[in-house]
C-alpha cells in the first residue's frame, strides 16, 4: 500500500516587526514580516486597507506585533489570520529625522535577510533598537549607525573602527583614514584596488569608534554632522553591497533631506 501524505496550511503564532508593506487588490496589503520563531515571512493581510479592517495599525512598517497566520508548506506567500500591537512606537513618526532613520533601519534588515531564515539573536537586536529609538530625543542617526555595526556582526562580516587596529594615522596627503571594505576594519596603507577601500575622514572615523564603543543606551547622546551622516550612509553601502553580493541602499535617507 502506498501512502499518500497531504501537505496542510499550520495555524502558528511569533512576535513580529513589521518591515514593509505592498498594495495588493482593491483592499489588501502584501507585508513583510520579520518574525522571532520563523524568520522572515510575506503574508497577505485581506482587506487591511479597509475601513473595518481588523489588523488596524499593527501591520504598518514599525509595528511591533503579535500576528498570527496560515503558513503554507513550499509556499512564499501565506495568510495573516490576525495582528495586534504588543507596543506601539508613536514617538519614532513625530520627527522627519527619527521616521527615516527607523525606515533605513528596516530597509537594513530587509536586505539583509534571507526568506523563512530563522535569526532570533537579530531580531531582539532590532527590537532593542526600536524601543531606544522611540525613547531618543535627539541623534537617532547615531542609533542606525550603531545598528548597521551590529547587524554586520551578526551575519559574519564584523567591523573594527579601532584606531589601535595597526597604529593607524590619517593618510596625511588626504587627511583621512583608508578603511578596507573587504577586511573590515583600518588598511595597513594604499590599497591597491582602490574599489576596495573607504576614505573616512578624522571627525567621522572618531565618531564611529565613539559609536562602536558605547552603550547603546548612550548612543543617542553622540552629535553627528550632516557631512559624516552621508559618509557614513555611503560606507554602509558599499560596505554590505560588497559583503552581500548584491546592491544595497538606504532610500529612506532621502527623507533626512525634509529635516531642519
Amino acid at each position: 500500500l502506498q501512502a499518500t501524505f497531504y501537505k496542510i496550511d499550520m495555524i502558528v503564532s511569533s512576535e513580529a516587526i513589521v518591515l514593509n508593506s505592498l498594495k495588493y487588490g482593491d483592499t489588501s496589503t502584501i507585508v513583510s514580516l520579520f518574525t522571532k520563531d520563523y524568520g522572515r515571512l510575506s503574508v497577505l493581510a485581506k482587506g487591511s486597507r479597509s475601513s473595518k479592517s481588523k489588523f488596524g495599525s499593527a501591520v504598518q512598517p514599525l509595528s511591533y506585533s503579535l500576528v498570527t497566520l496560515y503558513k503554507k508548506p513550499q509556499k512564499d506567500l501565506h495568510i495573516l489570520s490576525s495582528a495586534e500591537h504588543i507596543v506601539m512606537f508613536n514617538n519614532i513618526s513625530l520627527s522627519y529625522e527619527h521616521l527615516a532613520c527607523g525606515l533605513m533601519l528596516l530597509e537594513s534588515v530587509s536586505q539583509a535577510l534571507v526568506e523563512n531564515d530563522i535569526n532570533v539573536e537579530l531580531f531582539e537586536i532590532l527590537k532593542q533598537f526600536l524601543f531606544l529609538l522611540n525613547k531618543a530625543e535627539e541623534n537617532p542617526f547615531s542609533l542606525i549607525t550603531s545598528f548597521q555595526i551590529e547587524l554586520a556582526h551578526n551575519m559574519g562580516f564584523s567591523l573594527n573602527f579601532d584606531y589601535n587596529k595597526h597604529k593607524a594615522q590619517p593618510d596625511m596627503t588626504y587627511k583621512n583614514y583608508i578603511f578596507s571594505i573587504e577586511k573590515g576594519e583600518l588598511a595597513d596603507g594604499i590599497l591597491k584596488n582602490g574599489k576596495f577601500e573607504f576614505r573616512f575622514d578624522e571627525e567621522t572615523y572618531g565618531k564611529l569608534n565613539i559609536i562602536q564603543n558605547s552603550p547603546p543606551e548612550k548612543i543617542s547622546s553622540i552629535g553627528l554632522s550632516n557631512k559624516s551622516k552621508k559618509q557614513i550612509r555611503d560606507f554602509f553601502v558599499n560596505y554590505f553591497s560588497y559583503h552581500f553580493e548584491k546592491h544595497f541602499s538606504y532610500r529612506a535617507y532621502s527623507l533626512l533631506n525634509n529635516t531642519k
